[in-house]
């Protein structure tokens, strides 16, 4: 289970929210159920907005696709910083 999110004070505590967060969406993704009540809920602004993205938006479609094929990447990189 991941850890909690604490709210951050510096540069560091900023990178080990981020990758509590990244962990908390990788595990919640894994549970279908909870993926679905997280996405409907207001707690997930990210959600709704995937949800409102017109597929006729070719700017954001392609922000969304930049977004996605960065986030392993970046997950990568935020281990690193953090070691």
């Amino acid at each position: 289970m991941p850890a909690d999110c604490p709210t951050g004070k510096s540069r560091s505590d900023w990178l080990r929210m981020m990758a509590v967060e990244l962990a908390s969406r990788q595990s919640w993704a894994r549970e279908p159920s909870l993926g679905r009540w997280i996405a409907g809920s207001r707690l997930d602004g990210f959600s709704a907005r995937l949800r409102a993205l017109r597929a006729t938006d070719g700017e954001a479609v392609a922000a969304l696709r930049r977004y996605m094929s960065a986030i392993g990447p970046a997950i990568a990189k935020l281990e690193t910083l953090l070691a």
